[in-house]
């Protein structure tokens, strides 16, 4: 299969993963996740029952990193929708 241009094909699903890094001072970082993942069209259960387009999986976690050792000193974690 050669590379196919996608600007021109309807898009169905969609997973977005965002991790940034961030100083908090002399002895931490904090490392911030964001998971997205979303479908874009109708699809169907099992059952055959229609879901609608949506947000399915939306999840974000802080690690905060204490640099010298690397080690995680505090971790959170938020299921804005949960699996």
């Amino acid at each position: 299969m050669k590379f196919q241009e996608v600007a021109d094909l309807e898009k169905i699903h969609n997973r977005n993963l965002d991790i940034s890094s961030y100083i908090v001072d002399d002895a931490h970082i904090l490392i911030a996740g964001e998971l997205k993942e979303r479908n874009l069209i109708t699809v169907f259960e099992r059952s055959g029952e229609t879901i609608d387009p949506q947000v399915f999986h939306h999840m974000k976690i802080q690690m905060l990193i204490r640099t010298a050792e690397l080690k995680i000193v505090d971790l959170h974690v938020k299921f804005r929708v949960p699996p």
